[in-house]
Parts: C-alpha cells; structure tokens; sequence
C-alpha cells in the first residue's frame, strides 16, 4: 500500500512510538493526524513535523480515546479536512494502574481501542462515502503489568484475549468493506 495522499489517524501520536509512526508515515507522502491527551507535547510535535512537512500534511487535536465525543468530533474533522480516512493507528495507551485506578487502564487500552476500530471502520466503510483502509492496533497490556501481580496479569490476559477475538470476529465484515485490521502485541 502506497501512502502518498493516504489521510491518517494516530491516537497517542505526540511521543515515542506513535510520533515515529506520524513521521514514517509523513515522510511516504501520507496526511496525518496527530491526537493526544496532552496538548503540550502534541503541539511541539505539531510544530517539527509541519516545519519539516508543511502545514497541510499535519495536523494535531487533542482527543481523550475515553470520550466518545471527542474521538467523534475528531474522526469527523480529520475526514472533512484531508477529504477522507485510509489508515487508523490505535497507538495510545497507559501503563497498569492499581487500586482505584485500574479502570483507567481499561479505559485507555481496551475501550479506547475499540472506540477507534468502531470509528475506522465507520469512516472507511463503502457504504457509507469510504473506500476501504487498514487499521492497526498496538495491545499493550503484558509490557504494562507488574510481575508480582499475578491476578491482575489473569485479568489482564482475558481483556488482551478479548481485543484479539474482537478483531477476528470483525475481520470477515471488515473485508467486504476492504479494511484490513491488524493487532500487534509490544
């Protein structure tokens, strides 16, 4: 697949590997957006790449993967401004929290995942103005979770288990609509 003029979603693009992603993308031609919770860090990024790829090649929102209506409006504004939506990288993700925080780890990781994949494929689906396009997800649940804590690591297993069977289940209506989906555990 060529990405000269292919339009592109990064969640957690603003450092480390969902910045590399941007770039490599950007630097084969691709349009890219780039979401992150951090405003910050997504607007220093913002800057190098459109010094280095112009200003219409990049762009930056920033976007919770927890909040429907953010991950909507940001979807919908990257389709209208690059005329479209051929590739989602559901990149972003949080370390294992424990007490009262796991829920943000579930949040983050597993339902933002989702909410992305829902919404690629939504904006990439024939019937509904797309033309098909690849998504990918980075499952990063393992790498996260502290060794000791073997009943957290069971739990956290079946959430992976479930990303992955998720993905299978919908890859079959996925190839009628000509998106390809790919997970990758790091």
């Amino acid at each position: 697949m060529s990405l000269s003029g292919k339009a592109a979603i990064v969640t957690g693009a603003a450092q480390g590997l969902g910045k590399a992603f941007s770039e490599v993308m950007l630097q084969n031609g691709a349009k890219v957006a780039l979401t992150d919770y951090s405003s910050d860090h997504g607007l220093k990024t913002l800057a190098e790449f459109q010094t280095k790829y112009g200003e219409n090649k990049v762009m930056f929102m920033k976007c919770d993967v927890t909040s429907k209506e953010e991950m909507a409006e940001t979807f919908q504004t990257v389709k209208e401004r690059f005329g479209g939506l051929d590739i989602v990288i559901n990149n972003a993700g949080v370390g294992f929290e424990m007490g009262d925080l796991w829920e943000k780890t579930v949040d983050v990781n597993l339902k933002g995942t989702i909410r992305g994949t829902i919404l690629g494929i939504e904006h990439m689906r024939r019937d509904n103005g797309g033309h098909g396009g690849v998504i990918v997800t980075f499952l990063q649940w393992q790498e996260s979770i502290p060794i000791h804590v073997d009943q957290s690591m069971e739990q956290l297993k079946v959430l992976s288990s479930c990303t992955l069977k998720l993905g299978r289940k919908i890859q079959s209506y996925l190839l009628m609509e000509s998106v390809s989906m790919f997970l990758h555990h790091r």
